[in-house]
C-alpha cells in the first residue's frame, strides 16, 4: 500500500504534481489484490466472483509481465 512505502508515496506525489499517477504497474496489481482480500475476508464478495476477479488480476500480471512493464511507471 502506498502509505507503507515512502518512496512509492514520495514517487506518486511527484508525479501527481505533474498530472500523472507514479505507481508502477506491478504496484497497482498489488494493490488490486491487498483490496480484493479485504473484501472477501469481509464478505462483500462472493467466493465465486473473488475467484473471477482474481484471474483476471493475474491476467492482467501475466501481460505486464510478458510486455515487461510490470516495473513501468504509470504516466
Amino acid at each position: 500500500m502506498i502509505l507503507d512505502d515512502p518512496a512509492r508515496f514520495e514517487r506518486v506525489w511527484a508525479a501527481a504534481e505533474e498530472g500523472g499517477e507514479g505507481s508502477t504497474h506491478g504496484e497497482v496489481i498489488e494493490d488490486w489484490r491487498q483490496a480484493l482480500d479485504c473484501a472477501a475476508r469481509d464478505g462483500v464478495v462472493t467466493e465465486r466472483d473473488c475467484a473471477a476477479i482474481a484471474r483476471e488480476i493475474d491476467a492482467a500480471e501475466d501481460w505486464h509481465e510478458r510486455h515487461g512493464t510490470l516495473g513501468e511507471v504509470i504516466g
